[in-house]
């Protein structure tokens, strides 16, 4: 998860998330926040997917879509809970595009 200097979600990557039944569960989220974001908010967004084990997503930030993406959050952290050892959530503050 990436947040900008102002402490909103801007960007999150997914990678390698698990058994089959965790990453159906991670990639229902995921996905499902994805295509809100893109579809129904419409804000400009940059999308790089090269299969089910690999979405690196940047969008730009409004209330709803920071709102869509701390929802998104909260879900994986609830899975996180039951699957200690096959989910990993890491945070990084500020821009930086390169990671």
């Amino acid at each position: 998860m990436f947040y900008n200097d102002s402490g909103d979600i801007y960007r999150f990557k997914v990678i390698n998330h698990g058994d089959p039944i965790v990453c159906a569960g991670v990639s229902a989220l995921v996905i499902t926040a994805v295509n809100f974001i893109q579809d129904r908010l419409k804000v400009s967004s940059k999308l790089d997917y090269k299969d089910s084990d690999y979405i690196d997503f940047e969008f730009e930030t409004s209330k709803e879509a920071v709102l869509i993406a701390e929802h998104m959050l909260f879900g994986i952290e609830q899975i996180r809970d039951s699957y200690k050892n096959q989910i990993k959530i890491f945070t990084k503050k500020g821009d930086d595009s390169n990671d």
